[in-house]
């Protein structure tokens, strides 16, 4: 299973499937804190004739839809101190959000809504389609490459 990559954590994962088959992996941290990450087994392998699909759909989950700095379901939570926060592997997309235990329903909630809403309009689109150019451009700059993979980045 695809959460089995996170069985080597020195802390305890919890793993719950909600039952329209969504994983979500938490993992306690110190100083009273939680990491809520929503894992989907998707990622640029997947993508097919559609080069870049799953790092687009990363971007129009969580930064995408004419919504401004944070999706609507972090609001309630900025102000408690939240960090969230999403990538894009070769095999996986994950989205996570870490904050105070004391907050971990709403956290888990908020993450869940996150994953399970998307609108897409032209304007977002359009928008997230510079963002993605412009990180492939990044990354393939020779010297960006090297220091990512010296893990500098």
């Amino acid at each position: 299973m695809l959460h089995e990559r996170f069985l080597h954590y020195k802390r305890p994962v919890n793993v719950t499937t909600r039952a329209n088959g969504l994983t979500i992996l938490s993992v306690e941290l110190p100083s009273d804190t939680v990491l809520v990450q929503c894992v989907v087994g998707a990622g640029a392998l997947q993508d097919g004739e559609n080069p870049g699909a799953a790092h687009f759909l990363e971007h129009m989950l969580f930064e995408g839809q004419d919504r401004g700095e944070f999706h609507p379901a972090l609001s309630p939570l900025v102000a408690q101190g939240i960090s969230a926060n999403a990538e894009t592997s070769r095999t996986f997309s994950s989205f996570s959000i870490q904050g105070f235990v004391k907050n971990f329903s709403a956290i888990a909630e908020a993450l869940a809504q996150i994953v399970a809403t998307l609108d897409i309009n032209q304007t977002s689109l359009e928008l997230e389609r510079k963002v993605i150019l412009r990180e492939l451009d990044e990354t393939e700059n020779p010297s960006f490459s090297l220091l990512y993979h010296l893990g500098e980045f």
